[in-house]
């Protein structure tokens, strides 16, 4: 989990709490610190360069979509962090708005999602990939991955 370490470190770490929340307080937040399109952009830059791929968005509008199905998964859904990042990996993964890396990025930004909002999830590797793949071919939903993101919070 190497790339994991990485994304939480330099600039993206900052604004991160000082102390984690539980999982109690998970569901129980005021309003979280949504990730913002050019900190998803470096995101999948450093993707690229840790994985390679090709660079590029096929419609920046798909990102900008993406992210803005996060926030009404707060605002209009009530959801709970661990939807919302659901929501960032879903929407990311399965709209495919980037030539290469599109399942790496969206998992990688609900992470820092989490991360950003005190809530640190250390999910199997290969079961995360394996959800990745399947939101890609449309075998899982949001309401899955929001589960396997609760299933390896640390509490």
């Amino acid at each position: 989990m190497a790339w994991k370490k990485t994304f939480l470190r330099g600039s993206l770490r900052r604004g991160l709490p000082r102390k984690p929340r539980t999982l109690e307080r998970a569901g129980q937040v005021n309003e979280p610190i949504f990730l913002t399109l050019d900190e998803v952009l470096r995101i999948h830059a450093r993707s690229l360069a840790e994985h390679g791929g090709s660079d590029g968005t096929r419609d920046p509008g798909v990102v900008e979509s993406a992210l803005a199905s996060a926030k009404n998964t707060f605002y209009y859904a009530n959801g709970d962090l661990f939807e919302v990042a659901a929501s960032y990996a879903f929407h990311l993964a399965e709209s495919q708005a980037f030539i290469d890396g599109n399942k790496r990025t969206a998992v990688a930004s609900s992470l820092v999602f989490l991360a950003r909002n005190g809530v640190y999830v250390q999910p199997a590797t290969w079961e995360l990939y394996t959800a990745m793949i399947d939101v890609a071919e449309k075998k899982k939903s949001k309401t899955d991955l929001a589960e396997l993101f609760r299933k390896y919070a640390n509490d």
